[in-house]
C-alpha cells in the first residue's frame, strides 16, 4: 500500500514580513495495484472475460485496460465492462484511420512502401495485401497511452511495476504468468515465434513498456530501423526486446486463441473445438494443471 502525501506551501504577508506556512495533507492517492493488464482486439464472448479474470486479473490483483474494436462482428457482450476495465478505448478504427494517424505523426508512406516491397507481412497493408500489422502497432501504442495516462491522472504519477498485454480472443486454462516471474524479465509464453518472438501475449517490466509497446510506431514515424520490418510482427518484437536489453524468459503456454462461427474472422477458421491453432490449443491443454 502506497500513500502519496501532498505538501502545500502557503505564503502570508503581514506588513513587511513574509511567513511561509507548510502543511501536510493526508488527502492522498492510495495505490494498491502493481500490475496493469491491457486486453486488445475485437470484442469477444464473455467466456473469454471470465477466463482472463480467473487466470490473470484475480491472481495478480491487476487493473485492466481495454483497447477493444467494435465492428460488425461485435457480440452483445461489452468486453471492457465484463473485465471491469478502469480505462478503455472502445472504437472501430479502419486501416485508413491508422494510416491517417501515422501520417499525422510523420509517417513517410513512399519510403515505407519501398521497405514493404522487400518484407513479408510486417507492412503488408501498405501494398494492399492481407495483414494486421499496422493494427497491431496501433493497439500496442494505445495500450501504453491508456496506462500512462491513468498513472498520471489517477495514481499521482505512481507507475505500475509490470504490464501485461494480450489479445481479446485469448482463453486461458491456467495462469500464464506467475508473480515470481514478474520482475525485470520480459515474459512470453512459448510457441508460434515465426522466426521472431510470439507477440500474442507478454508481460514486461514497466521500465521496458514504452519501447516494447510504442517502439514500432515510433520507428515508422521517424523512418528508423527499417531492418526491424523485414519479415513479420514477431520479428519486429524480437528486435525491440533486444533493444530493451531485458532478459527474455519463456514460460509454459496455458492459453489459446478461441473463436466460434459467429466471431471468426478472415484471419483464421474455427476448428470444431473452437480454437484457431491446433498446436497452440494442445500445448495449453497439456499445461492446464500447472500452478504457480
Amino acid at each position: 500500500l502506497l500513500v502519496l502525501l501532498v505538501v502545500l506551501t502557503k505564503e502570508i504577508i503581514l506588513g513587511n514580513s513574509t511567513f511561509h506556512l507548510t502543511k501536510t495533507e493526508t488527502e492522498s492517492i492510495v495505490v494498491t495495484k502493481s500490475v496493469a493488464v491491457c486486453v486488445r482486439g475485437v470484442n469477444r464472448n464473455v467466456d473469454n472475460a471470465e477466463s482472463i479474470m480467473k487466470t490473470i486479473v484475480a491472481p495478480l490483483d491487476a487493473d485492466v485496460f481495454g483497447v477493444i474494436q467494435t465492428n460488425d462482428r461485435t457480440t452483445s457482450v461489452d468486453l471492457s465492462l465484463a473485465l471491469k476495465a478502469v480505462s478503455s478505448d472502445n472504437t472501430n478504427f479502419s486501416y485508413h484511420d491508422v494510416l491517417s494517424e501515422l501520417k499525422n505523426d510523420g509517417f513517410n508512406e513512399s519510403f515505407w512502401e519501398m521497405v514493404a516491397a522487400k518484407s513479408q507481412n510486417s507492412l503488408a497493408p501498405l501494398l494492399g495485401q492481407r495483414g494486421s500489422a499496422l493494427f497491431q502497432y496501433k493497439s500496442f501504442k494505445r495500450c501504453f497511452e491508456l496506462i500512462d495516462d491513468h498513472e498520471k491522472k489517477k495514481r499521482g504519477g505512481h507507475q505500475y511495476s509490470n504490464i501485461i498485454v494480450m489479445r481479446s480472443d485469448h482463453f486461458c486454462l491456467a495462469q500464464p504468468f506467475c508473480p515470481s516471474q514478474l520482475l525485470e524479465s520480459i515474459v512470453v509464453p512459448s510457441g508460434d515465434d515465426w522466426r521472431g518472438v510470439n507477440d500474442r501475449m507478454m508481460a514486461m517490466p514497466r521500465s521496458a513498456a514504452k519501447l516494447i509497446l510504442t517502439g514500432a510506431w515510433d520507428k515508422l514515424t521517424n523512418m528508423r530501423s527499417s531492418e526491424y520490418f523485414v519479415r513479420n510482427t514477431e520479428v519486429v518484437l524480437s528486435f525491440l526486446i533486444k533493444e530493451s536489453q531485458k532478459h527474455l524468459l519463456r514460460s509454459d503456454n496455458t492459453c489459446y486463441l478461441k473463436c466460434n462461427q459467429q466471431s471468426q474472422t478472415s484471419w483464421g477458421k474455427c476448428s470444431p473445438g473452437g480454437f484457431k491453432y491446433e498446436q497452440e490449443f494442445r500445448s495449453a491443454k497439456s499445461n492446464m494443471n500447472l500452478t504457480c
